[in-house]
């Protein structure tokens, strides 16, 4: 039971880290396509959100560019 939960416990702990890792990672390297702004806003506001990032943070009004 301990070892279980211990497990569980490390896979939420770096599963969560990952996911805002590789969001900011996709953030970074996000470009609009086609020139569709609707999507590539959409896309941008998911990963901000992903990344536990919002629009008023340091560097974001750089990274939308």
């Amino acid at each position: 039971m301990w070892w279980t939960r211990f497990k569980q416990n490390f896979q939420d702990a770096f599963t969560f880290t990952m996911l805002k890792e590789t969001a900011l990672a996709k953030l970074e390297k996000l470009i609009m396509e086609e020139e569709d702004l609707n999507i590539y806003i959409a896309t941008f506001n998911q990963l901000l959100d992903e990344a536990e990032f919002s629009s008023t943070n340091k560097g974001m009004v750089e990274m939308f560019k």
